[in-house]
């Protein structure tokens, strides 16, 4: 058995994924692979997110096994309580928003053994985003440096059907 033949494209300059790579030989995508990844592709592209955002986010988006996305909770957590204590020096830091934010963020940690290998990379993407300071604006430097962390973040819970956690922010 050799490695199996790859074709497709790589995110486009724009930021947007291609099609679903065609996997020929054993092992290839299967038709329910190609249309959730067509999906999530699309929901990504679709996102309010400006191409700067939308390449820095797809850039995140690494395989994670679902004991790692949970234990990615104290990472959230710990930047939480981080951009807390910021905020006593700087009150222009929306920790409110960030708050809302990581909710939404800790739910789907939560629940990451119901997501499967796209849909993590995405969740991956998200947390690996909102714990990024300098993702694409400064998340303690500017007065709106947790819209981007939001537009994100709101993109993933739309892509996997979790609408309801973006309630808030």
């Amino acid at each position: 058995m050799g490695s199996p033949e790859r074709r497709g494209h790589s995110p486009t300059a724009a930021g947007r994924p291609g099609p679903a790579p065609e996997i020929r030989g054993s092992g290839g995508f299967s038709s329910y692979h190609a249309r959730v990844y067509d999906d999530l592709s699309r929901a990504i592209a679709e996102a309010d997110l400006p191409p700067d955002e939308r390449l820095r986010f797809l850039e995140l988006c690494t395989s994670r096994a679902v004991a790692d996305l949970r234990a990615d909770a104290v990472r959230i957590e710990g930047y939480l309580y981080r951009l807390g204590r910021s905020a006593a020096d700087d009150p222009t830091i929306d920790v409110e928003r960030a708050s809302a934010v990581a909710a939404a963020l800790l739910a789907l940690v939560g629940d990451a053994d119901r997501f499967d290998f796209y849909e993590r990379r995405l969740l991956a993407g998200a947390v690996d985003y909102f714990v990024l300071e300098q993702d694409g604006s400064n998340d303690v430097a500017h007065l709106r440096g947790l819209d981007d962390d939001a537009r994100v973040v709101r993109a993933v819970c739309r892509a996997l059907g979790r609408e309801e956690l973006v309630r808030g922010f």
